[in-house]
């Protein structure tokens, strides 16, 4: 305001002067009018201003702000009473903390009015100002305005010259206008007002410069109130917000304290719980271990008592056998013809009680280790019986008669038998009952460790909470108390309110104090309780203690308890055996009519069978022998009728018979029958048992042309009458048979008449006729016999006789459980070997010469510590002996083991692992005269599989692997000739018989026109091809196989007949084809020097031949011009399984270091001179390829209407896979559906139509990987298949529905993962096939539009069986991890045209890996047990032979620290000097054909990924094998499984 005075006095002081210008004075009332509007203007606007009542309520407010300060200062200079005041408070703090919220909030109000009211000054003094300045503005206007006349007075203006004529003019007339006016008088009126506007502006001066002072004054004063007002008024408004903050936070802190209260009373009571549960607890704990105690005191009792009776058993056992041996020694005087059916009896019911306690082992099986040592002696007991009983139900059949004393102690030993048994099962129940409550306290000692060791846990974290609650309280109260002492020098009335804050924060840290007391308290509480707890912890351990002893003490019942699982099998395999024991002992059958007894024959489908009965009767009328089935009309019979054999059969094509005259039977004696079918042909020879000459056979031929018996799971066969189980054929007239039957042999193999399946009527025993006693005993290759005996440790001495014409079988084996000690003897490929380990490594003695001729030979080994001595003897010719000796290596010269540790002849159990080098489990072929260490032995007493005598039957079978082949004594094709086989195969090629005209040392460039004949297969179909040598060209006949192929793994019987000219060939009971010779073979024999038998020599020549590929499978019943061929008369024989009959072959494991094993020869390799151009792969067009993971599928829409009352779906499929879904279709609840499934290679169709499922199958054999033409089809409740043209039987459907409701979606390759199909069984999987187009009821699906699609591809024009790898991925498999650890056996094939790539990996994260690849041409086999890598390298002879584009056969083993790389049959070994290091210790996913960036790989050098197929990928462990199906890996990049690109013929 003082600035505006001044400036309005400035203005009135120049315009006085101004005024009093002489040039104003002759102006006229306009001029000075101007100036008194102006002044009137000013005077105006200054007493438009209330300066009186301008300030009247800042002035007010002021003044109370000085009397509200003045108080405060009264207020502190008391504050000691207020604190003495505050103190008193303090003790109520929870009751007063509602009544400080509320303090605070009227403060707040306060505050805010306070606010409002400052305000309000702020905006008058703001009006204030503005008025001010105008008022300036407008001074500084009039200034402006002055200063410009006073200018334009002062100025000269130069004017034109009219211009200033007009002016002059106008001043002339303005010149008398003015004279003509009175100036006088208005000067004096002027002056007059002038006087009075002088006097007007002196009062103005006097009335407002006083004023002005004054207000100049009043505003400084103002401005500095004001000033000093808006510090303390931010300053109080800053307090207030951190009051307001810190009483929420106090009222956040409050409501904390209280549930922190509320949970430490309520952790306060749970401790107290706890406490007591704890005590509880321990006093529960303590009954327990004393109850524990008590229970294992009685198991040691009750085990003692278990050991007394075993002890009495092995008495018992002792005193059996000695029975038995009276009973055998009595057999030649006494009869026991009313016995032998309570024995049969007896023996069924031992059965029954053996399967009960089998199921009882099986239970007890599963309880704890507690109850193993009860249930190992329960084994010993049974055991033990099971050998008594056995030895009693022998004596019981094959004596004659025996004593009522003997029998009465037999019963009586059975009986303390059972006795035993039962105390045995109360035992092992009271040890099942231990064993419950030890686990009962385990398991409350556990939960109580578990609830002490959280109610720790929760009492720490409770005492943390409340312990760091009085500390942030106590810091929050500080800070506030800081804020109200500086909010003390604003304002009293707002300070105030924060002074009661803090005064009652004070109060609430008092309290807290007290709560911290408490708390401390209740921590002394809580240690002491922790303490108890470790009380209780160390009471439980002490309990854990004591029942760890306890456990301790039954550890070594756990190996019992592992051979008892592991025996389990082999007792069920001992009762079988022990009936197959029965039915050896030639016990006759006596039947009166009434006992009938059905078999299992063990036979298949096939052209050959022999039958031999021995029969004695005197009824004219008997049906002695029938084979057949409900479901067949082909049968096999021999009956008699008025005294005289007839052999009867029908193969399907009509019923024949053959008798043989003149030779009655029904005459009370003795009588050997002998039956054999060639085909069609059948022959029959009866002569008396004590004859020695056989006479010549009749025969005679069934008509048509079926020469196969069909044998399938419902065929059975009867010895001895006929019952009803199947229908009788009519041309058989007798169904019953009275007298006594012998031993009986069907296809060489003996019936057993006590190993019966069902029984009619009664059935007793009779005397067989008397034999010759024989010291050998014959081993059927299914047993073993058992011994013992206590050997020297440093001194071993063993004899035998054998006899044999298998190749392989494992002669005895002795081995101790707990040492690495063993020693057995076996025949390997013909040879003898003996194998010995003392320890420290095996000694392997192998013989140069075959043994297996069927001539009786003597062994004789000796050991006089490491020194081993092997000699081979002829028993008929002493002069010849080979000898092989040897020295085990190492330092140990002990064979250490138990004396009761068993020694096994001629085979041991299947359960039982066989030590490393022994390559057989069985025999089959005669032992005798065994001696060990000078004592011979019984092998009848404790055997199974073994009888006594010698009977060698003929090698009619045999098993051909790859290259292999049997050569026989040439056999020439007359004129009237034929030739009979039997053959099963899963290759698709092979020779099967090959009989050459002459030895390829003499074939020259005419051996064209030279004679021969052969069989062969060749893509799964038979050719024979026939030179009859006459000049004329080679013959050739195409039999057709009606399941497309026959490399279906089944038996296939193949005949072979000529007459004349005609040769006729038939395969099974297909049509047969003809071939005609020319007319000069009439009555030529085509002859042959050669005859060969799955396949040729390496050496022989046969450019004849179409093809050289071996048979790989089984060929058996060779039969030429009515003759079974032996093949022990082989003149040699490659690569063959003598003896045996398996359709494939089997992966044999090339083990480094085991002696005596035959590697195969290497394969001869190609000289490529480049790896083999990689083209880009053809695809087929509207084609995909299905199964690259197990939900891959195609979902394709069709109408379902369409298919209610028809349903036909066509679609073309190819495929290597035997099983995989091809499509389905469903309605949504699935009561109906259609579904076409592959099983075993063949198409079953089944559907629904809501009553019943009705399945439809065809025999045709799809896994061949050719296109074939698949047609399902149902309507009017008939269903069928059709393939290749070729329909499948009709089948009626089940019920009487008649429509087919589905959706109308067909699932084509497979299925969604998440869908789950639930009437068609476990073929759910998607099928690994290409699939062409499909049409439902002739309309085609369009596979470009699926509704869904998973997993699909394109398919390759030309495909292989196989794995196509981009050589940009890999394949996952084990995301567990596989453990590779000692040994492990990897085999595979693979195709490539890289020199690089990576085959498979397996590493840990540390170093221990093994890992196969191609680096450069060259195959690496790396493996690192942890020493050092250990690498088998295979280079081949000639470069890139590898990368020829062609499959190679890749086997590689790791054994502990040797390794075996096998590539085409080429072997290279490797090995680490550190032997210590055997195990690759891994646990990690395998990796095939590359692996991830990421993933760590030690034993590969490459990082190519594998460019080609991969196919029969299988690691193998032991027993354990992995098989892996590129479809089911974990993670697949860059892979196509089962689909692999074919090449180019």
């Amino acid at each position: 305001m003082t600035g505006h005075g001044e400036h309005l006095g400035k203005t009135f002081r120049p315009l006085c002067v101004n005024l009093n210008v002489p040039f104003l004075a002759a102006c006229d009332d306009d001029c000075v009018g101007v100036l008194l509007t102006d002044l009137d203007h000013v005077g105006a606007a200054i007493l438009s201003v209330n300066l009186t009542g301008f300030f009247p309520v800042p002035y007010g407010i002021l003044s109370n702000l000085e009397n509200t300060t003045k108080s405060l200062r009264d207020s502190l200079l008391q504050g000691g009473t207020q604190n003495e005041l505050a103190k008193i408070r303090l003790e109520s703090v929870s009751e007063q903390t509602q009544d400080l919220q509320r303090e605070l909030d009227r403060v707040l109000a306060h505050s805010q009015h306070v606010a409002r009211a400052t305000k309000g000054i702020f905006n008058k003094s703001r009006d204030l100002v503005t008025f001010t300045e105008k008022l300036q503005t407008d001074i500084e206007e009039i200034i402006e305005k002055a200063t410009t006349l006073n200018q334009t007075l002062d100025e000269d203006v130069l004017l034109p010259n009219s211009t200033l004529q007009n002016m002059q003019n106008d001043l002339t007339s303005l010149l008398e206008t003015i004279q003509k006016r009175h100036f006088l008088q208005i000067h004096q009126n002027a002056t007059l007002e002038l006087k009075a506007a002088e006097d007007l502006l002196s009062r103005v001066h006097e009335n407002y410069q006083k004023p002005q002072e004054a207000l100049e004054m009043l505003k400084e004063a103002v401005s500095n109130l004001l000033s000093k007002h808006s510090h303390e008024m931010q300053a109080a408004e800053g307090l207030l917000r951190a009051a307001e903050a810190k009483a929420q936070e106090s009222t956040r802190l409050l409501l904390i304290l209280g549930a922190n209260l509320r949970e430490f009373h309520d952790q306060n009571l749970r401790v107290q719980e706890d406490q007591n549960l704890t005590s509880a607890l321990i006093a529960e704990g303590r009954g327990l271990l004393e109850m524990a105690t008590a229970q294992a005191d009685a198991a040691g009792k009750a085990l003692a008592q278990l050991e007394h009776h075993r002890d009495e058993l092995l008495l018992w056992a002792a005193k059996i056998r000695h029975h038995v041996d009276d009973l055998v020694m009595q057999m030649s005087q006494r009869g026991a013809l009313e016995l032998v059916y309570r024995a049969e009896d007896h023996a069924a019911e031992l059965q029954r009680l053996a399967g009960a306690l089998d199921s009882g082992l099986g239970d007890v099986r599963n309880v704890s280790l507690n109850a193993t040592s009860a249930t190992h002696i329960h084994s010993d007991i049974w055991s033990l019986i099971e050998e008594s009983e056995k030895l009693a139900e022998d004596a019981l059949e094959t004596v004659s008669n025996v004593s009522e004393s003997l029998v009465a102690d037999v019963k009586a030993a059975v009986q303390r038998s059972s006795e035993f048994l039962r105390e045995s099962s109360s035992l092992s129940r009271k040890h099942g009952g231990i064993t419950s409550e030890l686990k009962e306290l385990k398991n409350t000692t556990s939960r109580f460790q578990e609830n002490a060791n959280q109610i720790t846990r929760q009492i720490n974290e409770s005492l943390l909470l409340l312990r760091a609650i009085p500390e942030g309280v106590s810091d929050r109260g500080t800070r506030i108390q800081e804020l109200a002492a500086s909010a003390n020098q604003s304002a009293t009335s707002t300070f105030r309110n924060v002074l009661g804050l803090s005064q009652k924060l004070r109060n609430t840290s008092s309290d807290l104090s007290r709560v911290n007391a408490t708390l401390q308290e209740t921590d002394q509480l809580l240690r002491d309780s922790s303490m108890t707890t470790l009380l209780a912890g160390r009471k439980v351990r002490d309990v854990e203690t004591q029942a760890s002893l306890l456990f301790d003490r039954l550890k070594p019942l756990k190996t019992l308890e592992e051979t008892l699982s592991r025996n389990l099998s082999e007792i069920k395999l001992l009762i079988s055996q022990a009936r197959k024991q029965a039915a050896s002992i030639k016990v006759a059958v006596s039947a009166d009519r009434d006992c009938i007894r059905a078999y299992q024959p063990q036979i298949s489908s096939t052209n050959y069978n022999s039958l031999t009965l021995n029969v004695k009767t005197d009824e004219p009328d008997n049906l002695l022998f029938y084979l057949g089935s409900s479901t067949s009309s082909d049968f096999l019979a021999v009956e008699m009728r008025r005294g005289k054999v007839a052999f009867l059969w029908d193969l399907g094509s009509g019923s024949a018979r053959v008798e043989f005259p003149d030779f009655p039977i029904d005459d009370s004696r003795w009588h050997s029958i002998y039956v054999t079918r060639f085909g069609n042909t059948g022959s029959l020879s009866v002569k008396e048992m004590s004859a020695s000459q056989k006479p010549p056979p009749r025969t005679s031929k069934s008509p048509g042309t079926a020469n196969v018996l069909d044998v399938n799971n419902s065929t059975l066969m009867f010895v001895g009458g006929l019952g009803g189980q199947i229908k009788k054929s009519p041309a058989v007239k007798v169904t019953h048979f009275k007298g006594c039957m012998g031993e009986a042999f069907l296809n060489g193999q003996s019936i057993g008449l006590w190993n019966y399946m069902e029984r009619e009527g009664k059935c007793h025993g009779c005397f067989g006729s008397p034999q010759n006693e024989d010291a050998s005993f014959h081993f059927d290759g299914s047993g073993y016999s058992v011994v013992e005996k206590t050997l020297r440790a440093t001194v071993t001495q063993i004899i035998m006789l054998f006899s044999t014409f298998s190749p392989n079988g494992l002669l005895l084996y002795l081995a101790s459980n707990g040492t690495k000690d063993f020693l057995s003897i076996e025949l390997v490929h013909g040879r003898v070997k003996v194998t010995v380990d003392l320890g420290s490594g095996p000694l392997a003695l192998i013989t140069d010469r075959r043994y297996n001729n069927g001539t009786w030979y003597k062994i004789a080994f000796q050991r006089n510590k490491k020194q081993g001595l092997l000699a081979v003897i002829d028993a008929h010719d002493t002069s010849y002996k080979e000898t092989k000796q040897g020295e085990t290596p190492g330092a140990s010269s002990d064979l250490n083991r138990l004396d009761k540790d068993p020694i096994y002849v001629g085979g041991v159990p299947r359960s039982r692992v066989v030590r490393k080098g022994v390559s057989s489990k069985s025999y089959l072929g005669c032992i005798k005269n065994l001696e060990i260490s000078r004592s011979t032995f019984d092998l009848l007493r404790n055997s199974y599989g073994v009888r006594k005598g010698c009977v060698l039957e003929p090698i009619r079978s045999v098993s051909f692997l790859r290259g292999g082949y049997v050569e026989l004594p040439p056999r020439s094709l007359s004129p009237e000739s034929e030739l009979l086989a039997t053959f099963a195969t899963k290759n698709s090629s092979g020779i099967i018989l090959a009989a050459l005209g002459q030895d390829s040392e003499k074939q020259s460039h005419q051996q064209a026109y030279e004679p021969f004949f052969s069989i062969v297969l060749i893509e799964g179909l038979i050719e024979v091809h026939v030179n009859a040598g006459d000049g004329t060209s080679l013959k050739r006949a195409l039999p057709r196989a009606p399941t497309g192929t026959y490399s279906d793994g089944q038996e296939h019987s193949i005949s072979l007949i000529r007459s004349g000219r005609i040769i006729t060939v038939q395969l099974d009971e297909t049509t047969p084809v003809d071939m005609k010779l020319g007319p000069s073979t009439e009555s030529r024999t085509i002859n042959v020097s050669n005859l060969y038998i799955g396949g040729v020599p390496e050496g022989v020549e046969a450019p004849v031949l179409k093809m050289r590929s071996s048979f790989q499978g089984c060929i058996q019943n060779l039969i030429f011009n009515m003759e079974l061929l032996d093949f022990t008369g082989a003149i040699g024989y490659e690569h063959v399984d003598l003896d045996s009959c398996s359709p494939s072959e089997r992966p044999k494991l090339a083990l480094p270091g085991e002696d005596g094993e035959l590697l195969p020869e290497p394969q001869p390799l190609p000289s490529p001179g480049v790896c083999a151009m990689d083209r880009a792969p053809e695809f087929i067009s509207n084609a995909h390829q299905f199964g690259l993971t197990q939900g891959s599928h195609l979902v394709l829409p069709f109408n379902q209407l369409v298919v209610r009352r028809r349903l036909s779906v066509q679609l073309s499929i190819r495929t290597f896979a035997s099983s995989g879904l091809i499509y389905y279709m469903a309605h949504q609840n699935q009561v109906d559906y259609a579904a076409l499934q592959l099983q075993e290679g063949r198409l079953h169709f089944m559907f629904d139509l809501g009553k019943g499922r009705t399945k439809v199958w065809h025999p045709a054999l799809l896994s061949d990987g050719q296109w074939h033409t698949v047609k399902t089809e149902y309507f009017k409740r008939k269903g069928f298949l059709t393939v290749d043209g070729q329909d499948s039987p009709m089948v009626t459907t089940v019920g009487d529905a008649t429509t087919l409701d589905v959706e109308g979606k067909l699932y084509l390759g497979g299925l969604p993962s998440e869908y789950r199909a639930r009437n068609i069984g476990n073929i759910t999987h998607s099928i690994p096939a290409c699939i062409g187009e499909v049409a439902v009821n002739s309309k085609q699906l369009d596979k470009d539009s699926p509704e869904s699609a998973s997993a699909v591809s394109r398919c390759y024009a030309a495909a292989e069986e196989g794995t196509f790898f981009e050589g940009s991925g890999y394949a996952a498999f084990v995301k567990e991890g596989y453990k590779v650890r000692s040994d492990v056996n990897i085999t595979l094939e693979f195709r490539t045209s890289s020199e690089n790539g990576v085959l498979l990996g397996i590493s840990s994260a540390k170093v221990d890996a093994i890992g196969l690849e191609i680096v450069n041409g060259k195959l690496l086999f790396h493996v690192n047990n942890g020493a050092g890598r250990i690498t088998a390298t295979y280079e081949p002879k000639a470069p890139h032979t590898l990368c020829d584009g062609k499959w190679h056969r890749l086997q590689a083993n790791k054994s502990k620290h040797r390794v075996l790389l096998m590539v085409d049959g080429n072997t290279v070994r490797a090995e680490s000097p550190h032997t210590q290091s055997t195990s690759a210790d891994t646990n990690n996913p395998i990796y095939v054909g590359g692996y991830p960036a990421d993933v760590k790989q030690n034993c590969l050098s490459s990082q190519t990924s594998f460019r080609g197929c991969l196919r029969k990928l299988t690691l193998i462990k032991g027993p354990q094998v992995q098989s892996c199906d590129f479809s089911t890996a974990f993670d697949l990049q860059g892979v196509s499984p089962h689909s692999c690109p074919g090449t180019e013929s």
